[in-house]
């Protein structure tokens, strides 16, 4: 398998003239929920989540381009807000076929940031994802679900907003990336959310002996664990 590229982003200018978000119905199809509420339905003594691929951040890049969004943040902040709410409604639309399904979570994924810090920067982070992604997890937990969401990277810079916007587990703790020791995290922000992951995926994984992988497995499990959340 080849590494994911976008050739050609389909809205090529910042404007909606001639490009319309699908709508949800399109992506609803009944036969695979069936099929997925007969696995849950086998499972159900297990955590069961619902898993929703790509967040706001990478479908908007998806549909305009990386180095257009990074451009939209600054030159268009209108188009691009708009850009985002449009992604956001197909979202919750998601979040409602996704509460039809016995699932104790729902798992979502955005890579906010790189191994410097959060790409688009704390503040722009704060607004144009900020309140769209904490309408989304509102509608998770008025469905009586966790929200758990992926992100490479670091986001040690915009953790308290993650919390306050009521994410219930950060998952992948990218420990190579700045401010993103795990124990460290666990030390600081451990009674009020919980982490999924902080095995070194750059370091540990592909260049520790079996050996140290177990050493530092263990590490995870005991201090991580420590009084739950992880």
């Amino acid at each position: 398998r080849r590494p994911f590229h976008l050739e050609r982003p389909p809205m090529s200018e910042p404007n909606f003239d001639d490009y319309d978000l699908p709508s949800p119905e399109e992506f609803f199809v009944p036969e695979e929920h069936q099929a997925a509420f007969e696995r849950c339905e086998a499972h159900k003594d297990s955590f069961l989540i619902a898993g929703m691929g790509w967040g706001l951040f990478e479908t908007s890049w998806g549909v305009r381009g990386f180095e257009n969004v990074l451009t939209d943040c600054i030159a268009h902040p209108d188009f691009y807000a708009e850009l985002l709410e449009r992604i956001k409604d197909l979202f919750l639309a998601f979040v409602e076929y996704a509460a039809e399904l016995p699932v104790d979570g729902i798992f979502f994924g955005d890579d906010w940031g790189d191994q410097r810090g959060v790409i688009i920067g704390p503040e722009r982070w704060r607004t144009f994802l900020k309140p769209r992604w904490a309408e989304i997890y509102q509608a998770v937990h008025d469905n009586d679900m966790l929200v758990l969401s992926h992100c490479c990277g670091s986001v040690a810079d915009i953790m308290p907003d993650i919390i306050e916007i009521e994410l219930d587990v950060l998952e992948s703790v990218q420990p190579e990336a700045y401010g993103m020791n795990p124990f460290e995290l666990k030390k600081q922000w451990g009674d009020q959310i919980a982490f999924w992951g902080g095995l070194g995926s750059q370091s540990t994984i592909p260049f520790g002996t079996p050996s140290e992988i177990k050493q530092q497995v263990r590490r995870l499990c005991d201090e991580m664990g420590r009084g739950g959340g992880y």
